[in-house]
């Protein structure tokens, strides 16, 4: 017959060490008994009407026309909804959309050129300085890579080299699947 007392008194080496963990254990357990019996568990009180992040019905009633809900968020703040949602999902007639991976690239680039003397095929000119800012941002996104980048953010006039006009403002879409 396995008696539980001498299972554990017989793998550990130190008894000491056993009987203060067999205390803290009780302990615990006498405090979550005695909140019990107060009804001060924690989760117990969130049913309460007066419970401090209770919702009203109107608020409910406001939020429940909308037929899509966009969830956001990273690692656990999200995972809680995205267990309910897929316990709950059939009985749940709303497209819930979950984006819990924020990650994505954000480049900004700036080039400074200042004045300075270039040759327009006749002679040297003197040419202004520029200021040309690029910005691009891409994300994947269900599988797909989506980016946007605008070139000559600023939409500077210049010429590179001299009486060679260079684009102003540029916007570029891009959409790319791997197979």
């Amino acid at each position: 017959m396995l008696i539980i007392d001498n299972f554990f008194k017989s793998n550990y080496t130190d008894s000491k060490k056993y009987n203060n963990n067999i205390k803290k254990t009780k302990k615990f357990f006498n405090a979550f008994l005695i909140d019990l019996k107060n009804y001060k568990i924690p989760l117990l009180e969130s049913y309460k009407k007066d419970y401090e992040y209770d919702f009203s019905k109107t608020m409910v009633k406001k939020f429940s026309k909308y037929k899509n809900i966009i969830v956001i968020g990273m690692g656990g703040s999200i995972l809680g909804t995205k267990t309910i949602y897929s316990f709950l999902g059939k009985k749940i007639r709303k497209k819930v959309f979950f984006f819990d991976n924020l990650d994505f690239n954000l480049n900004l680039n700036y080039k400074y050129t200042g004045k300075h003397t270039d040759y327009d095929g006749a002679k040297n000119t003197r040419q202004k300085s520029t200021d040309i800012v690029n910005l691009s941002f891409s994300k994947k996104l269900f599988g797909y890579g989506f980016s946007l980048s605008i070139s000559n953010l600023l939409n500077e006039r210049y010429e590179r080299p001299a009486t060679y006009s260079q684009d102003g403002r540029q916007f570029r879409l891009g959409f790319k699947r791997n197979y």
